[in-house]
């Protein structure tokens, strides 16, 4: 029995030893790649090395790194967290998390991550000079002008110091005024369904954290020997951002010169929560007309890698005591901070759709059984925005019976806007 426990000893003695030798080789063999500017080698090391031991805080800090220098800021950032959970005392950890949050435009994560790694190595010039360009795109000028002053004390005659005293002028202060407005149109050529004609104007003001709006879409629905319908929407909205948490509240009342739309009117929240490359929210919204009564609940996940963000989910909806099922999926491409294009499909059943807070209904019974759009957004300057979005649709015609049982026919529409900043 002696021998046996001696044997069972010296095993585990010997297979610990090997995977100690083993991390240590794979964790060399990262940091030179990483070194060596072979970042995609680097993380397939770091990778491994946390596999060999996912409690390795080297292992994780060397897979944000690779990742950051990747600019895959996402993937980096869930090693950050990985990382921090091992050791919340991490400067290196914190600092690069910082970094990430910067880059992927998230100001609050940015600037908390600047100030915890402070925390950590008071009097740090790189983290002080972070922490100033993040306040200043947080539109903190005099804060911001503080910090980019010590960074200077810090680091003397560092250019990054002039770069940051002129991101600090240019602030604009807020809160900041906005303006947007659009046009849209769907329908097909032949007439044989219901088309739609909105225009919107939205007006808002947004500080870091909360952005308020109010406007208004005017629509006119014109139907193949239907009587035409004008409708009017007035919309009332806020969003509320704190860290990881966005939620949003909007409302809008309706008049019409039908009974079955005057009086009625929408709302809808949406809930999402970011960590790491993932994000998870909820959409739910409800449409009270005088003929019909709407619910719709809308679950989504999103995953980022890089430039690209992928985003599914299923659309449950309660239409006059019907259910009506469908899924939806959509791709986002950044190209540059400037540019950005997007595709979403959509496949299943949905009835008397509201385009977000457009509002441009589609008040026939007809069904809506699949369809896709894609769009590009521009930023022109600093101030100025343009979007551009085109659609398809294929529809299912009611038969009169309400339960669009009909032919199915194509539906061709987009949506033209403009957004500034004042």
């Amino acid at each position: 029995m002696n021998g046996l426990v001696t044997l069972v000893v010296t095993l585990t003695a010997l297979t610990t030893t090997s995977a100690s030798e083993d991390l240590s080789a794979t964790l060399a063999r990262g940091w030179e790649a990483v070194t060596a500017g072979r970042y995609a080698e680097a993380e397939a090391a770091y990778t491994e090395a946390t596999a060999i031991e996912p409690r390795s805080e080297d292992a994780w800090l060397g897979l944000q790194l690779a990742r950051l220098s990747r600019e895959d800021w996402p993937g980096a950032a869930v090693a950050g967290e990985r990382a921090l959970a091992l050791n919340p005392q991490s400067y290196w950890a914190q600092s690069r998390q910082a970094w990430i949050a910067f880059n992927r435009g998230d100001m609050s994560a940015a600037r908390s991550g600047y100030e915890a790694a402070l925390a950590l190595a008071p009097g740090d010039g790189e983290m002080t000079l972070g922490l100033g360009f993040t306040l200043a795109r947080l539109g903190e000028e005099v804060a911001a002008r503080a910090r980019c002053e010590e960074a200077a004390r810090i680091l003397g005659d560092d250019p990054r110091v002039a770069a940051c005293r002129e991101a600090a002028a240019a602030v604009d202060p807020y809160p900041i005024a906005a303006a947007t407005l659009s046009g849209s149109w769907l329908g097909n050529a032949k007439g044989t369904v219901e088309r739609v004609a909105a225009v919107s104007a939205i007006a808002s003001v947004r500080w870091p954290e909360v952005t308020l709006w109010a406007g208004g879409t005017a629509s006119d629905v014109v139907g193949l020997g239907a009587t035409p319908e004008s409708l009017g929407a007035a919309h009332l909205g806020v969003e509320l951002r704190l860290g990881a948490f966005t939620g949003a509240l909007a409302g809008a009342f309706l008049t019409s010169d039908s009974e079955d739309t005057d009086g009625g009117g929408v709302a809808t929240v949406r809930l999402a929560v970011t960590s790491g490359a993932w994000s998870f929210g909820v959409r739910a919204g409800t449409m009270l007309l005088p003929s019909v009564k709407a619910r719709q609940l809308d679950p989504f996940v999103a995953l980022s890698v890089g430039a690209v963000t992928l985003t599914a989910g299923p659309e449950l909806a309660s239409v006059g005591g019907e259910r009506l099922l469908s899924g939806h999926l959509r791709l986002d491409l950044a190209l540059s901070p400037r540019l950005g294009l997007w595709a979403s499909g959509y496949l299943g059943e949905r009835q008397n759709p509201a385009d977000g807070d457009g509002l441009a209904f589609w008040t026939a019974t007809d069904r809506f059984v699949g369809g896709y759009r894609a769009g590009v957004r521009w930023a022109v300057s600093r101030s100025v925005a343009l979007s551009l979005t085109w659609r398809h649709d294929l529809v299912r015609t009611s038969q009169g019976n309400g339960n669009g049982g009909g032919a199915t026919t194509s539906l061709f529409g987009g949506t033209l806007g403009v957004g500034v900043d004042f």
